[in-house]
């Protein structure tokens, strides 16, 4: 196979596209796999931290045969371009490696000149403007030599996979003339036009390697290939702008105190960030990609401690008057002021969606959805009107004949505040013994079920508040706010709606 052409492409025309000297630019790379609601918020942080020396690619994942490729938006013309990828990606292997290849082949292609490529991750985020010259300033300082013996490495990081891969070291020896390497995140690695298109050039053979991985011990070769043909065949020169926290136990998540140590705990040209929840609702999310908190963030970066201190008491009393203005209805307002409920009562061992006794609440505000576990379940309902909904839920599930391990999921009660619009925004209030159900807390709408996070956490007078912003996507008909059947627990939680 050769070097992907730009076919399968949003091809822009050639007047669309700025020229700056030849060399001057920098194209990043994002394999995009999210949402098309999210696609907007990355653009965004990519325009707002960038100038007319960046452009970004995004290589999307295959789709079916004629479907469009997302419309990006005005303001990114010329910045921001979309393509399809032929590659199909997993996490590890050849594949991710193989899609940066193909976003270079476009700009090589179709974007002109370049100076510069820097691959990023689609949970990865622009944090600060990045800032060219210090990163070629870096660059040029950085020359590294490779150090470790492939046909003998170490005892630590994805080297034992490639240890007891000895079709690929071989492969490396004899077809590449590669022995000896170092290792590097692809997350923000910034080199050379040059010395990537010595990758590129190479796009079959890229592609073989990743068939020559033993099934048990595949690694990811972007970790390796890249900075191995930088060191043995390129300039040997190439630096990260991306941070990423490989260290925290929750897998690396960026903070907002990240955010606002930025200056003093990174150089100048660090200027992205990883990894970041996808939803727009995660406040360290939400502070990169919208207006007012850039402009809060580059206000809160550059003060001293005194000014932050008087930023501090003003935010603090911004906060206290908007809760004073918020104003919540209850979750069944629509229902008028009847509750309903049963049990303890044993349900069909079959699972799948079962209605219940309402009473003078509307049918469709609430059903049952039962996993199909084989056995029966024994439920206990109460769902109470109020100035918030009161619900108690109770469960006990049988497994194999024995009673199931406690807090195992066994279906969910889905109840719709039967709102004309399918957005939004419920609070959940529970006592701390049963915070297990937020984990399984879930979303019904247009036919599909997915899991849903709270966007948002507080604790008051001895109750935890969840927030959560359902369906944020427009969907035909209702909305369904899933609490979880949890074996051998009850709960009961308080639900309200903002607005």
């Amino acid at each position: 196979m050769t070097a992907p052409a730009a076919g399968n492409i949003a091809a822009p025309a050639a007047g669309d596209i700025a020229a700056p000297a030849a060399g001057d630019r920098v194209v990043f790379s994002v394999l995009y796999n999210e949402s098309a609601e999210f696609l907007g918020r990355l653009t965004d942080n990519f325009l707002a931290h960038t100038g007319p020396e960046a452009v970004l690619v995004l290589n999307l994942p295959a789709a079916a045969p004629g479907e469009p490729l997302p419309v990006i938006p005005p303001a990114a013309a010329g910045r921001v371009f979309a393509i399809r990828g032929t590659v199909a990606r997993r996490k590890l292997g050849h594949t991710l490696l193989a899609g940066h290849l193909e976003a270079f082949g476009f700009a090589q292609e179709k974007l002109g000149a370049f100076g510069h490529f820097c691959p990023l991750a689609s949970n990865s985020l622009m944090v600060r403007r990045f800032d060219r010259a210090a990163a070629l300033r870096l660059l040029a300082e950085t020359r590294l030599v490779p150090q470790i013996d492939l046909a003998d490495p170490p005892d630590m990081w994805w080297w034992p996979f490639i240890r007891r891969n000895p079709r690929v070291i071989r492969s490396l020896a004899e077809d590449w003339g590669i022995t000896r390497s170092l290792g590097s995140q692809i997350e923000g690695l910034f080199a050379a036009r040059a010395d990537w298109g010595l990758l590129h050039a190479r796009f079959a053979d890229v592609l073989a390697l990743g068939g020559l991985m033993e099934p048990a011990d595949v690694f990811p070769l972007e970790e390796v290939l890249p900075v191995a043909v930088f060191l043995n065949h390129g300039s040997g020169h190439y630096i990260n702008i991306c941070h990423v926290h490989w260290t925290r136990p929750d897998g690396g998540k960026v903070t907002v105190g990240d955010l606002l140590d930025l200056a003093a705990d990174h150089p100048p040209h660090i200027c992205a960030m990883k990894w970041f929840d996808r939803s727009g609702d995660a406040p360290p999310t939400a502070a990169v990609t919208e207006a007012w908190s850039l402009g809060l963030l580059a206000a809160l970066g550059e003060a001293d401690a005194n000014q932050r201190l008087g930023q501090r008491l003003l935010l603090e009393q911004f906060t206290a008057a908007l809760r004073t203005r918020e104003v919540f209805t209850s979750f069944g307002e629509a229902w008028g002021e009847a509750g309903f409920g049963f049990g303890p009562d044993v349900l069909a061992v079959r699972g799948g969606r079962l209605a219940i006794p309402t009473g003078a609440v509307p049918a469709e505000a609430a059903y049952l959805y039962l996993a199909e576990t084989g056995e029966p379940v024994t439920v206990t309902l109460e769902v109470a009107p109020g100035p918030a909904t009161r619900v108690r839920l109770g469960c006990h599930a049988m497994a194999d004949g024995l009673e199931a391990s406690s807090g195992r999921v066994v279906g969910h009660l889905y109840l719709s505040p039967l709102r004309d619009t399918g957005h939004w925004t419920c609070r959940l209030r529970l006592a701390p013994a049963g915070e297990a159900a937020i984990g399984h807390v879930t979303l019904a709408a247009g036919g599909r079920y997915q899991p849903i996070r709270p966007h948002h956490a507080t604790a008051a007078d001895g109750w935890c508040e969840y927030y959560f912003r359902c369906g944020d996507a427009p969907v035909e008909g209702q909305v369904w706010f899933g609490l979880p059947l949890l074996a051998g627990v009850e709960y009961q939680v308080l639900l309200d709606l903002i607005g």
